[in-house]
């Protein structure tokens, strides 16, 4: 069975659709151990927590991405827009982080066969 050009079109679009909503941060209640949401004592609305997506999320909507060779803005599909837009600023702000300090400066010189 060959699937038409516009069924794979279908199907593409609704894994950008997954991946963008993997990617994106997202709200929900936090619940107790019965599995209730919590409710705040003087509002009595469910307390909410922000959940942001994995390591492995964001690796798996970048590889669709790769697969696809999404390198510039696709003008036909807004949620692929959405996770591209995204994904760059998930990138960039892995670039903005500080370095690590050096672990080996406050050694002395030669210290375990260290140059």
């Amino acid at each position: 069975m060959t699937a038409s050009t516009d069924t794979l079109g279908v199907v593409h679009e609704r894994l950008a659709e997954v991946y963008l909503e993997m990617v994106s941060v997202r709200e929900e209640p936090i619940l107790n151990k019965d599995g209730e949401a919590v409710l705040h004592p003087k509002t009595g609305e469910p307390v909410m927590r922000k959940v942001f997506p994995t390591a492995a999320e964001l690796a798996a909507a970048n590889a669709f991405l790769k697969a696809n060779n999404i390198t510039a803005v696709v003008g036909n599909s807004s949620a692929l827009d959405e996770l591209q837009r995204k994904l760059a600023e998930k990138r960039q702000a892995g670039r903005n982080r500080p370095a690590l300090a050096d672990p080996y400066a406050d050694l002395p010189p030669g210290f375990g066969g260290l140059q």
